[in-house]
């Protein structure tokens, strides 16, 4: 046995970390921690803080079907949430650093468009004074500040233009502030937020744990919905569940369709049969795969 009195190995799962493999088998790990695993796992922040784990051991621990249920649902399941006010106090971080950078971007634009003009003012009375100088003959003096009329409205032009283009180069990089601030695979949903939930993870082991039933309903139901979501990608979703070992009887039919579904899911589905699966997942997921095939495209 190896317990962690601390219970902090969601700390190994902590978003930006680049673990493919994890392995907490014989940690004494009960349903709190698997819950902070969880929710680690089920978040999606920028591209460079996607979860990266693709299989995760936990076998020889103490979790219950609380905890095996809250994997399913909360973290590879398609979630509809409010924003927490971690989440809340996260966005408008965001929103504000976002101001203050369009704030200073824009001072930078004012202050050059400030100079170009003070630039053609000086430009004008120079011109002007030059004219007074250097033509006596009225005739000749129209002429001549008409030439240094358009010289300077074409120099304006130009360098209008070149504030437009300022104008866009500064602004252009300006960050974009998420739906979410915590997950790239959200999309608003009939006034809620919904997310896919984690599709990263291929292997999960819970093996030899207090699991009933009702876990494997719930996995299950989380089979059908990666079943879905993924159809011939087998490059992400669950592929391999392991529940031997616990209070469930492999004679059940439960049990059959359980392995059924992962063996499916591993011989890859055939575009033909999301019609089926339709009504074996959530209202919301077909919403959920059209937005993911756009994203997909969009990169």
């Amino acid at each position: 046995m190896n317990p962690n009195a601390h219970g902090n190995h969601y700390l190994l799962c902590s978003r930006g970390c680049k673990l493919k493999y994890l392995s907490i088998k014989f940690c004494n790990l009960g349903d709190l921690g698997v819950k902070k695993i969880a929710d680690e796992l089920k978040y999606q922040d920028n591209i460079q803080n996607l979860p990266t784990l693709i299989a995760i051991n936990l076998m020889h621990n103490q979790i219950t079907d609380n905890g095996a249920i809250y994997i399913a649902k909360q973290m590879l399941h398609t979630n509809r949430f409010p924003l927490t006010h971690e989440e809340i106090v996260e966005l408008r971080k965001r929103k504000y650093e976002r101001l203050i950078k369009q704030d200073e971007k824009l001072e930078t634009l004012c202050t050059l468009i400030q100079d170009i003009a003070e630039e053609y003012k000086e430009k004008e009375m120079k011109n002007r004074n030059i004219i007074k100088e250097k033509v006596k003959d009225s005739s000749e003096n129209e002429s001549f500040e008409r030439e240094i009329q358009e010289s300077n409205s074409t120099s304006l032009i130009l360098e209008s233009e070149t504030c437009k283009q300022l104008m866009n180069d500064l602004l252009l990089d300006l960050p974009e502030i998420d739906l979410h601030p915590f997950t790239i695979e959200s999309y608003p949903i009939k006034g809620a937020m919904m997310s896919t939930g984690n599709l990263q993870l291929q292997h999960l082991n819970l093996s030899y744990n207090h699991l009933t039933v009702d876990a494997l309903k719930q996995m299950i139901k989380c089979i059908y919905y990666h079943s879905y979501m993924m159809l011939n990608d087998i490059s992400r979703g669950l592929l391999h569940v392991n529940l031997e070992g616990n209070d469930i009887a492999e004679d059940d039919e439960l049990w059959t369709v359980f392995r059924s579904l992962l063996n499916d899911r591993r011989g890859n589905n055939k575009m033909d049969e999301v019609e089926k699966l339709k009504p074996l997942v959530p209202v919301e997921s077909e919403t959920l795969r059209r937005q993911m095939t756009l994203q997909s495209i969009k990169k």
